[in-house]
């Protein structure tokens, strides 16, 4: 088990590495600069930004520069938002994205594995079809139709929650956090119940029941273990999805969080914030794939071992 973990590990800054060095090239050969869209500027204003900024050396210098910076933590200014740098930024912008993404994140694994669970063992029921024809619904629905048919029933039918904006922990949280979480909750539906009719097939499950243990200590003390495991290999891509699909919750709910800034970055051309954005998107979808790898290898030895 150390060595698969030792394996991990070193490929942590490797793909890092390569995710800075892409997209700092990428962002820079992009067409337009992060100052040719200021009209207004006076004659030679664009030309002192750009030498203040160093953005007229040459891209390798640039990027000797960056390295050197992001060694000792700092992510450089924005380039649009003047007197803040990107590391204020994102620790202003970050909580509520962070707060957004964990809440959609428990309330789709508590929905969806329970869905599944309940499913499974009530195979080729109505509520096993009901339950599955809910999930393929979630998973089709987009959440930039979800999420504005939420706030009409919620919001202006019923007058039960805040349609829009952020308090923290706070009602005006519930309905951006299942607008996020719903097609993760669908998709955790179905491979729970695809797990759990796997391992229900098994034959230690035949030998269980055979020894007279009910079936409530079947499933929960032999079968769930297994069942979770397409669930757990599937956390790495989700919390990924999860990440970025809040760029367009935090949209539609008028949060403001970290996705809303990156999108502002991007269409201003923020060199310093796209990068900062990039960085910790990545690192947090690194480690949390690393995470779900380890638990993984600790649930099924098999995968450590064969590794």
């Amino acid at each position: 088990m150390f060595r698969y973990l030792l394996r991990r590990l070193i490929f942590v800054p490797i793909i890092l590495l390569i995710l800075i060095t892409i997209t700092f090239f990428l962002v820079r050969m992009a067409p337009g600069g992060p100052f040719s869209s200021d009209r207004e500027l006076p004659p030679g204003v664009e030309e002192a930004l750009t030498e203040k900024y160093n953005l007229d050396c040459s891209l390798a210098s640039q990027y000797g520069r960056y390295l050197v910076s992001l060694l000792q933590g700092d992510l450089g200014p924005s380039l649009k938002q003047k007197d803040y740098s990107v590391n204020e930024i994102i620790s202003n912008h970050l909580p509520p994205s962070f707060l957004l993404g964990i809440t959609a994140l428990l309330i789709s694994l508590c929905a969806g594995v329970i869905a599944g669970l309940v499913s499974a063992l009530k195979s080729n029921s109505m509520l096993d079809y009901s339950t599955m024809a809910l999930a393929v619904i979630g998973i089709s629905l987009p959440v930039f139709v979800f999420g504005p048919l939420l706030q009409t029933l919620f919001s202006r039918v019923f007058h039960l929650l805040p349609v829009s904006g952020y308090k923290g922990i706070s009602l005006q949280l519930i309905l951006p956090a299942v607008t996020l979480g719903l097609p993760f909750a669908a998709r955790f539906a179905r491979l729970t119940r695809a797990g759990m009719l796997e391992v229900l097939s098994e034959d230690f499950i035949t030998t269980a029941r055979s020894k007279g243990l009910t079936e409530r200590t079947i499933v929960l003390r032999h079968a769930l273990k297994g069942a979770l495991l397409p669930v757990i290999s599937f956390l790495g891509p989700a919390i990924a999805s999860i990440t970025t699909g809040s760029l367009v919750v935090e949209k539609i709910f008028n949060i403001p969080g970290l996705g809303r800034e990156f999108v502002e970055s991007a269409l201003n051309r923020d060199y310093f914030m796209i990068m900062g954005t990039v960085i910790l998107y990545g690192t947090l979808i690194i480690v949390c794939n690393l995470a779900v790898d380890i638990v993984y290898g600790f649930l099924d030895p098999r995968v450590s071992n064969e590794v």
